[in-house]
């Protein structure tokens, strides 16, 4: 469950063949009963579905109080002071207990309590945990060192606090251009609206014409942290799971991928917006266009021989040839095989360009 780990030292039987781990999360929406829900992820995942179609009474506002409001379910029965008091206590004894039950000992709490802070801010972005560390209060002396943000980056998932999501890359084309860096989430977004002290009528003001961008975004990401913590339950419980996707120059980005394995995934573009768009969903339509298609034939090029280049010769020596095959289907064995018959006969010929003779398509 969210907040609660064994305490180190503790001897416990592993429950091997016995019992199951299975992660408990905060309420997702559709177990708060805001709506009868009309969209299924299992729907989505399947081979044949619909167009999808459905609506709800849900407004901003809603969203907004959801956010604050917690997805445990003794703070949500609170009024908004004692909901932020139970908050802040949650807070603090995962700062002063839960971490020393896990054998980490907190000499500064002030320092600990500031990474929570600038992690909430980096909430729904993939921000690395250096400049994490380095956003801490003007009034703080020095910054937790990197050896000290990776262990509290490690308790906290370990109490199932933390809640990032991992990059997806399907296939080699995409794979060399991902961005392998997670995204972050607290394990409840009102965890992290109460450590930046974010009430609901500061993240409604936020839509308002005279608020800056920078608030208009912080609404988005959080309202996309709302929609993440949803998702991860729905995943589970369809035994998928939900990743994200960005490349290095940032040119696409996909919010949220739910998938069984790379054969089934449901592309997710969070938007907080009134009216959606064709250039709002440019990302998802790139995917799919990028993705091999079911009971596609492969490229044309995909069955050429390999394309060998040569570092150079020297009479005398064997070629070194360098190590770039695209596209290669033969086997090591054959490869080799092949190398030593082509240049069994010695060095090319003079006058023969050696880039040429040692360049096969």
């Amino acid at each position: 469950m969210a907040g609660r780990a064994a305490p180190v030292g503790t001897h416990l039987h592993s429950g091997a063949g016995r019992t199951i781990r299975f992660r408990m999360r905060p309420l997702s929406i559709a177990e708060r009963s805001l709506a009868t829900p009309t969209v299924r992820l299992r729907d989505r995942l399947s081979a044949d579905t619909p167009d999808i179609q459905g609506s709800s009474d849900v407004d901003l506002r809603h969203y907004v109080r959801e956010i604050v409001a917690s997805g445990f379910p003794q703070p949500r029965q609170m009024s908004d002071c004692a909901r932020g008091v139970w908050l802040d206590d949650y807070i603090e004894r995962v700062i002063t207990h839960d971490f020393a039950e896990q054998g980490h000992r907190i000499r500064r709490p002030e320092l600990l309590r500031g990474w929570l802070r600038g992690y909430a801010s980096a909430t729904a972005s993939a921000t690395t945990f250096a400049k994490i560390g380095a956003s801490l209060d003007p009034g703080e002396p020095t910054g937790p060192t990197q050896k000290t943000s990776i262990a509290y980056r490690d308790v906290l998932s370990s109490l199932y606090l933390l809640d990032q999501v991992d990059a997806w890359s399907p296939s080699q084309k995409l794979l060399s251009r991902t961005a392998l860096a997670p995204k972050h989430f607290l394990g409840d977004p009102a965890l992290a609206a109460r450590l930046l002290n974010l009430t609901e009528v500061k993240l409604m003001s936020a839509v308002q014409p005279a608020i800056n961008n920078g608030d208009r975004s912080r609404l988005g990401d959080f309202f996309e942290a709302l929609v993440c913590l949803s998702l991860q339950t729905y995943a589970q419980a369809n035994d998928a799971h939900v990743s994200q996707f960005r490349d290095h120059d940032g040119r696409h980005e996909i919010d949220f991928i739910v998938h069984r394995g790379h054969a089934q995934a449901v592309g997710v573009e969070v938007k907080l917006k009134y009216a959606i768009n064709d250039h709002d969903v440019r990302h998802l339509i790139w995917l799919k266009e990028s993705l091999p298609q079911p009971n596609s034939r492969p490229r044309r090029h995909q069955h050429r021989r390999p394309r060998i280049s040569s570092t150079g010769w020297r009479r005398g020596h064997p070629p070194r040839v360098a190590h770039r095959l695209r596209h290669a289907p033969w086997r090591g064995s054959e490869l080799v095989q092949w190398l030593l018959a082509r240049y069994s006969r010695g060095p090319p010929a003079r006058g023969t360009s050696t880039a040429t003779d040692l360049r096969l398509i």
